[in-house]
């Protein structure tokens, strides 16, 4: 053998396919190294799948390649393949293997020299000059030489480079191929027609997996699972394969999901649903592989076909018809896995009519009723009800169970149906009155229709139709005039109905009145008499409807609706008070339109009082109406009863007067001691002298005068005497007056009459006789008081009938 071609064959490594008992030692990696072709998106170690199945590619290529003379021969099969020249590269790398990096490559690109892959077709291999030294190998080194296809590894030798002969005749390695490092190595390997080649190339060069499949069937005849391994290594998806098992082989999605999971492709669930979706398997057939294969809940099934992009309808008719599952539970099971509201309502039905073949109307009720079972509002699917009959979708709401209010508008809006139809209906499905009648008025109906509607269907009660009305916030008129309309009724019967409803006597009036005006055009005078008669014959207080009168006082005349006040019966007071303070008119004027009508003066000072008007300005009122006297006022005010305490210090003031010249206005108007008396010791600022003053003027008698001071205000007799000669009674009076009112005694008395009238003797025993004293009396008040002598005494006594011996034996 030629020096050139010098090295050593004590040990070779070959292609992956040979048996491990003839692998290379030193490399210590069996399985060759598998390059994606340009199917894959990413690089290889993203497929772990495929990683994970060298072992199967080491079979698969086996008897696919070997190394020729003067390399080591393994045995091969099959045909010569010379299509692989455009793809077979011959790589030097580093002992560890390519993939830490390639040193060199031969390929059979540009031009046809010795260290271009060359192909001899009549000797069935290829050929390549492989020059350690012009490809600047450092020796001695051990490099590997990898054939591949396409980035698909087929075969490796290890060659050790020496510098030389000499060392090489010193090697004893016998591990490896020995070459001189300036030698030239002929490289020739034969590559066999095979089916993972064949597929490798066809995906680098864009066929399709059927392509592919289609080819390793006719030429190869690999069944099914070779083809979907074969598949899965030259980088197709789970999808592709399940595409081929299904339309090349006719498998089933759960043959199918078999065979996936031996190629690699599908480890769990989730890689077969989404494998078999992807390879064009229906729905129900991927449920049933979930279920049967991998025994996943249902919740878990709706969770896996979502993924897959699966709609709602095929994953309810699955849950349905594979899992068992109620519609309700399957719509609660999309809900809960996040299909907006019309999506689950779409598969409810759908499932209703085209799984379980129910009527339309049948399952349109089933699917609606569910969907408010589940907590769907009613708007977060109405889209979806578009397009259904109006005889199934009306009665599907209505028996739903969701409120009048949400379904009534759509109802209206979708279908040429009148207020009066609806409700027809709705009474037929039990629906209560008030809620169809104010949903109706809610989304706009109008309001005569609603009421008829409720007459026809629901043989309403005007009460009835009221509070519906009112609850929908309609106005107290239009409640009346919609309830008068609808029933025939008449405007006494129209507002004591909204008395009935519970409207308050301001808007009952207002609403009569208005309606009399305004729909009937009655005038206001005859509106406002015919209004207050209602409502005092209904036992409405004036006062009730008062803010009513108020908004409308500027329709009538002050003189017309105080005529009409007391025309219709109300209480004088209540008129008083309503003018005056609510309309805001004045005392005086008020007055002034009663007088006119007839009404006493005694009549409106007394509702006056009980209204609690100012004194000043009832005082003043009625003195400019009625042209009162201070008396003529006086009598007036103890006609009526007021009380002097309130009116009095007024009185004076109005008209002018004195505290005296007013006492006696009171007192002959009938006033009594005690009121006239309780106001003077107020004016008087509790001055009993001058309180006196002004009782006597008022002409009242001395004994009354007393009497007030002593045993109404606790004034003592002494001052009482006193108060009372001041205020110019006599002292006869006095006496009399201190004598019958108090307890003094007559001595006492004489004693004071004594000082303070300055009364002789005579004087002062002749009114101690008139009020009955004794002769014992008469004797200390001469001797004691005067210090008369017997004679002198006597000269008097006898005069009021005693005689000497009675004087002479009392005397001391």
């Amino acid at each position: 053998m030629h020096r050139r071609f010098m090295f050593l064959l004590t040990a070779v490594v070959m292609v992956a396919g040979c048996d491990s008992d003839v692998l290379d030692p030193v490399s210590h990696d069996p399985a060759p190294a598998i390059m994606p072709p340009p199917v894959f998106s990413g690089e290889m170690d993203a497929y772990p799948a495929v990683a994970a199945r060298a072992a199967a590619v080491q079979a698969l290529l086996d008897g696919a390649f070997s190394f020729l003379q003067p390399l080591p021969v393994q045995e091969w099969t099959g045909a010569f393949d010379e299509a692989v020249l455009h793809a077979v590269v011959l790589r030097t790398c580093d002992l560890d293997g390519c993939d830490a990096g390639i040193l060199a490559s031969h390929t059979s690109g540009g031009s046809s020299t010795s260290s271009s892959i060359r192909l001899d077709a009549d000797a069935e291999h290829f050929i390549v000059n492989w020059r350690p030294n012009e490809l600047e190998l450092a020796s001695p080194g051990t490099y590997r030489l990898s054939v591949a296809v396409a980035g698909l590894e087929l075969g490796f030798v290890n060659v050790q480079l020496f510098a030389n002969a000499g060392s090489l005749r010193n090697a004893t390695t016998g591990e490896i191929v020995a070459l001189v490092e300036n030698s030239t190595l002929p490289v020739r390997f034969t590559v066999r027609r095979n089916p993972l080649v064949t597929a490798w190339l066809a995906a680098g060069n864009g066929s399709t997996a059927g392509d592919i499949a289609d080819a390793l069937v006719d030429e190869f005849g690999s069944d099914a699972a070779d083809v979907a391994l074969i598949l899965a290594i030259s980088g197709f998806s789970a999808g592709d394969v399940a595409e081929v098992l299904r339309l090349r082989f006719g498998l089933t999605a759960a043959q199918a999901v078999a065979v996936l999971v031996d190629a690699g492709v599908v480890m769990d669930s989730n890689d077969a649903a989404g494998g078999l979706a992807a390879g064009g398997y229906g729905i129900g057939e991927i449920a049933a592989v979930l279920l049967d294969v991998f025994g996943v809940t249902a919740a878990e099934a709706v969770a896996l076909l979502q993924d897959i992009g699966a709609p709602a309808f095929d994953i309810a008719a699955a849950l349905v018809t594979t899992f068992g599952e109620d519609v309700e539970a399957a719509g609660a099971l999309l809900r809960d896995a996040g299909f907006d509201a019309e999506s689950v309502f779409n598969a409810l039905y759908r499932v209703g009519t085209d799984i379980m073949e129910d009527p339309a109307d049948f399952a349109l009720r089933l699917a609606v009723a569910t969907m408010r079972g589940l907590g769907y509002s009613f708007d977060s699917f109405k889209g979806a009800l578009h397009g259904f009959a109006q005889e199934h979708l009306i009665d599907a709401l209505g028996l739903s169970g969701y409120a009048m209010s949400d379904i009534v508008p759509f109802v209206l809006n979708l279908f040429d149906v009148t207020a009066a139809q609806l409700m027809d209906r709705a009474a037929a499905w039990g629906i209560p009155l008030p809620d169809i009648a104010g949903a109706l008025l809610d989304a706009g109906a109008a309001v005569e229709d609603v009421v008829a509607g409720a007459i026809a269907a629901y043989d309403a009660t005007a009460t009835a139709v009221g509070e519906f009305l009112m609850d929908a916030g309609l106005t107290a008129l239009e409640v009346g005039i919609a309830v008068m309309d609808g029933f025939g009724q008449t405007i006494d019967e129209m507002a004591a109905t909204l008395q009935a409803l519970g409207y308050d006597a301001d808007a009952v009036f207002g609403a009569m009145y208005d309606a009399l005006t305004t729909i009937l055009d009655n005038p206001p005078e005859f509106a406002l008499n015919l209004t207050l008669a209602f409502m005092k014959g209904t036992g409405n207080a004036l006062s009730s409807f008062s803010n009513a009168l108020r908004d409308r006082v500027g329709e009538w005349t002050d003189e017309y609706l105080v005529e009409a006040l007391g025309v219709t019966g109300f209480g004088l007071a209540d008129i008083l008070d309503l003018t005056i303070r609510v309309l805001g008119m004045t005392t005086e004027r008020v007055v002034d339109l009663l007088d006119k009508r007839g009404i006493p003066a005694s009549d409106i000072l007394r509702a006056l009082d009980e209204i609690g008007i100012d004194p000043t300005d009832v005082l003043g009122s009625m003195r400019a109406v009625f042209g009162f006297t201070a008396e003529q006022m006086a009598e007036v005010m103890a006609q009526v009863g007021l009380r002097l305490e309130k009116y009095a210090d007024r009185f004076v003031a109005v008209y002018g007067v004195t505290e005296e010249f007013a006492a006696r206005a009171f007192r002959r108007a009938g006033y009594l001691i005690t009121e006239v008396g309780d106001w003077a010791w107020a004016r008087a600022g509790h001055v009993a002298d001058r309180a006196a003053a002004i009782l006597r003027f008022a002409e009242f008698t001395a004994e009354d005068v007393a009497d007030y001071l002593v045993n109404r205000v606790g004034r003592t007799a002494d001052v009482a005497f006193t108060a009372l000669k001041n205020a110019g009674y006599t002292a006869a009076q006095t006496a009399r007056a201190i004598y019958t009112k108090t307890s003094t005694s007559l001595i006492t008395i004489a004693g004071w009459l004594k000082t303070r009238f300055s009364l002789g003797l005579e004087a002062t025993l002749d009114i101690l006789h008139d009020l009955g004293a004794s002769l014992a009396v008469m004797v200390v008040v001469a001797f004691d008081l005067f210090g008369a002598g017997l004679d002198a005494a006597v000269e008097i006594l006898v005069n009021y009938g005693f005689t000497v011996a009675e004087i002479i034996a009392a005397w001391p």
